[in-house]
This record gives structure tokens, sequence and C-alpha cells, in this order.
């Protein structure tokens, strides 16, 4: 399985790689034409980079490991105090604290790195496309890295203490809830990415628009669809009750109407230039 797996995705990579060729040889003079081997060392070089971005990035945070900690562990913090608890977090592994403050690190410098990530990967993408293409994907490209930072601030700072306040509040009728280390980082660090990636719903859609592949009045027509998928998604990250149904099921119908707004825009500029 993981072997086909792995040729699926090394046909899809060298498949990629020859449209990016001959993309960028209809894009360029002809002498400006790269070979395949030549864009396989370029992919290797971005990737690189990118890596070396990334642990860099990581190495920085384990210097500022200790006010990092202590900034991500405050929504807790705060709760326990309000409700008159022990602000300390628990662990039932010896070695816990030590891999989980390595891990907290590697996560904070993954964010920290998207802006850059995206730029090689512009980089990469930016020879083969016409210069009506790069200015229609310019905006596309920032409005990703905004929304992506606007999606990981709304899960940390709305959603995470929604979460604790509702969950922790919840669960306490029926156990002593004593959270260990790796318990609140991991679920912190989910709900972050997770609602970094809605927030990016309504770039995914523009790009879609452009490729025609979507319409503003397709997703207007399914509203009642879209509406109970927020829900059933939102029941499913959230805590038993009500409050956090609706504190995680509004954003995310909000990224798709914020689409509809996108996808409308799009065809309004794609109508006026015919």
């Amino acid at each position: 399985m993981i072997k086909n797996s792995l040729d699926i995705a090394k046909k899809l990579l060298n498949t990629g790689l020859e449209r990016k060729a001959d993309r960028t040889a209809r894009v360029h003079s002809a002498s400006a034409e790269m070979s395949l081997v030549e864009h396989v060392i370029e992919l290797r070089g971005h990737a690189v980079r990118a890596a070396l971005y990334f642990a860099v990035l990581t190495l920085v945070a384990m210097v500022f490991m200790d006010p990092l900690l202590a900034f991500l562990r405050e929504p807790f913090v705060t709760y326990q105090k309000a409700a008159g608890r022990s602000p300390e977090l628990v662990t039932t592994a010896v070695f816990e604290v030590v891999v989980i403050n390595f891990k907290v690190c590697m996560l904070v410098a993954l964010v920290a790195s998207v802006p850059l990530l995206i730029w090689e990967i512009w980089k990469f993408v930016a020879p083969a496309m016409y210069p009506k293409e790069k200015r229609i994907a310019q905006p596309i490209v920032l409005a990703s890295v905004i929304m992506f930072y606007l999606g990981v601030a709304f899960g940390f700072f709305v959603i995470v203490p929604a979460f604790l306040s509702n969950t922790l509040e919840w669960a306490s009728q029926y156990a002593t809830v004593m959270l260990t280390v790796g318990n609140y980082y991991d679920s912190l660090a989910t709900m972050v990415f997770i609602f970094g990636i809605i927030f990016e719903v309504p770039v995914i859609m523009s790009l879609l628009g452009l490729a025609g592949l979507v319409t503003s009045e397709t997703i207007a027509k399914n509203r009642r669809i879209v509406i109970m998928l927020s829900a059933v998604i939102g029941a499913i990250l959230s805590p038993p009750d009500v409050f956090s149904l609706i504190v995680t099921a509004v954003p995310m119908y909000a990224m798709v109407e914020i689409s509809v707004i996108a996808l409308r825009l799009i065809e309004r500029n794609r109508a006026g230039q015919q």
C-alpha cells in the first residue's frame, strides 16, 4: 500500500514537473527553456531552502522556549485561575515534558515559516506563468498567508479559551479533570491548525474559480448543504454543548460566504474583460 502511494506521488510529481517545463518554454523564449532534470534540480534547491528556514526557526524557537511555552499556556492558566484551581499542567511520563517542549518549538517554527515556504513555492511556479496570471495570482498568494494567520489567531484567542471553559466544565461533572502537558499542547496545536486551514477556504475557492471549476452561483444554490456540513463538522470538532458548536460552525460558514463574495468579484472582473 505504501509502495503504491509512493509510486502515485512520484508519477504526479513527474507529471507536474513535465507540465511546468512545457509551460515555461511557452512563456519564455526557446533559449530560456529548461530540461526536466534542470526543473528537478531547481525544485530540490527550493526544498532545501525551505528545510533550512524551518531548521533555523526551530533553533530560534528553542532559544525562546520558556516565554513561548508560557504564552501558549496562558489560556489554560487564565481559565484555571478564574475557576480557583491550580494553573499547573501535569505529566505521567518522565520524558513527556522534554518531547513536548521540542515538539512545540517545531510547531511554532512551522507556523512562522509559512510565508517563507509559500515564497519558495511561488519562486518555483512563477516562471511558468504569463504576466496576466502573475497579476491575478500575487494577491491570492498574499491573501493565503494573511488568512492562515487570521485562522491561527482565531483558533488560539477564541476557540482554545472556549474549548477550555466549556469542555472542562462539562467534563468536571463526571470526573476530576487533570490535563497533561501532552494533552494540552496537542489539543492546542490541533485547533490552531484546523482553523488556519479553515480560513484558507476562500483562497482555495478563488483558485478553483479562476480555474473555472466552481462558480459563486453553485455555492449560493447549495447554502443549506453548506450550513448542514458546517454544523456536522462543528459538532465533530467541538465539545458537546451548543455554545462550542456555534463558535466552531459559524466561522466555517462565514468562510464559505466570503468565498461567494470573492468568486463574484472574480466573475465580475472576468466579464468586464470580455
